[in-house]
């Protein structure tokens, strides 16, 4: 073990110092997400002409979950 590259923190200072750093994966890089950046365009463009419930439905995952990417909370960082 190398304690010489470490420094007290909380679990929150490390999260950020993991994203400072480009350490967390986002996006397709994360192997759990069920969505693809072009996925997630297209569920942009979607709403509000289809409702977020019929879009969740079509792309099995919950209504939660597409509101949070049409509010740009998720995947933030397309545009």
């Amino acid at each position: 073990m190398r304690p010489d590259h470490l420094f007290l923190g909380t679990p929150k200072d490390n999260l950020h110092d993991a994203a400072i750093k480009g350490r967390m994966g986002r996006g397709t890089r994360v192997n759990t997400n069920k969505l693809t950046e072009t996925d997630v365009l297209r569920i942009r463009s979607l709403y509000p002409s289809q409702s977020q419930q019929s879009i969740a439905d079509e792309y099995g995952v919950s209504q939660v979950l597409i509101s949070t990417i049409v509010l740009r909370k998720t995947w933030a960082w397309l545009i």
